[in-house]
């Protein structure tokens, strides 16, 4: 029984030996602040601490969390070192930088008034993107970034579908700012649509859902197939998840001949005699793409005009263009290298 008293005796005195150490300061975070600023310090002997300064002047408040670390809150503060005092002794280390609290709310309120934005995108927004890896920038510069995907650098790779957020600001003076929404990555996958052209059909390989354009233009078709029956450029559009809309190469086609396929190119010209303004209406073969040329000649043979960009309507030509002298003239059209001609009365 006295041994063990003597054990338990020994036990004692250490402990008291060891709470009657001076403390030790490793590091502290973060260094720089203002009033009202958490201060962490880590060291050694720090489960007696009875006092912490920040220069000169005492911390608004302290916490001693264990023996290794200490919670200071920063009161008016003051550049210079940071001490902890515990009845044994002080120690020092310097230096901790003191912001007064009008810098920091300008600095704050700067910041929340430039938002960061994921540079190029909409937000909020689903973004699709079908490349192996996209790069994605913050708006500004800022003194520190914060990607929700972990990564710290002004920019990030993105290479799988995922949401992204950024948050930015100065992580010294604690002040943030955040995208205000979070923008949807996602690769697609699907395969680019092929378009094949058949008796005034287009008909897009299989997908779940199509969307069709004419010259650029949406059209109200939601099928797989559409009949072509104007001269222009369509293209359509395919989707799985009516998320990601997958675009064809645009197809030319030409106007819809519902006539047999061994009839010749013909043409019409109206009214004919005419003031100076007429239509040229053509009929062609079933072709897929067609290359057409329209030049009028005078009496002389002068050509007086010639074709540069036709608007086509249905099976007709409009050509803009008014002749103000009187005559007769010759009309040609050429498409894909056959040609037809009328006589031309214009009165």
């Amino acid at each position: 029984m006295k041994r063990l008293h003597a054990l338990v005796f020994v036990v004692f005195v250490l402990q008291i030996n060891a709470l009657a150490q001076k403390p030790t300061i490793t590091r502290f975070e973060p260094q720089t602040g203002t009033t009202g600023t958490k201060v962490y310090i880590y060291g050694r002997n720090l489960l007696t601490t009875k006092s912490v300064y920040f220069k000169n002047i005492p911390a608004a408040r302290f916490e001693v969390i264990n023996d290794t670390t200490v919670l200071a809150v920063v009161g008016e503060g003051a550049t210079g070192m940071v001490s902890i005092g515990n009845g044994f002794g002080e120690a020092a280390l310097g230096e901790f930088i003191f912001q007064t609290p009008n810098v920091t709310n300008m600095i704050c309120t700067e910041l929340a008034s430039i938002a960061p934005k994921i540079l190029g995108y909409a937000e909020p927004v689903n973004h699709c993107f079908r490349d192996s890896v996209i790069k994605v920038y913050a708006s500004a510069t800022f003194k520190s970034y914060r990607w929700s995907t972990g990564d710290t650098t002004p920019f990030i790779y993105v290479r799988e579908s995922k949401k992204i957020s950024l948050t930015v600001g100065n992580a010294a003076l604690g002040c943030f700012s955040k995208t205000s929404a979070t923008i949807n990555f996602i690769k697609n996958t699907d395969p680019v649509p092929v378009l094949t052209y058949k008796d005034t059909v287009l008909t897009s390989s299989e997908a779940r859902l199509y969307r069709w354009y004419f010259n650029g233009e949406l059209l109200k078709e939601r099928t797989r197939s559409i009949k072509a029956l104007k001269i222009g450029t369509y293209r359509v559009e395919t989707s799985s998840n009516e998320l990601c809309w997958t675009p064809s190469a645009e197809f030319k086609v030409t106007i819809g001949s519902l006539i047999p396929e061994q009839e010749e190119l013909a043409i019409k010209i109206y009214p004919n005699p005419s003031n100076g303004e007429f239509k040229v209406g053509i009929v062609v073969p079933k072709e897929q793409k067609l290359v057409i040329n329209i030049k009028i000649r005078d009496a002389q043979g002068n050509v007086v005009y010639e074709s540069a960009q036709l608007t086509m309507v249905g099976r007709e030509i409009i050509i803009p263009h008014r002749f103000m002298q009187k005559g007769i003239y010759s009309l040609s059209v050429t498409v894909n290298g056959k040609t037809r001609s009328k006589v031309l009365y214009i009165q």
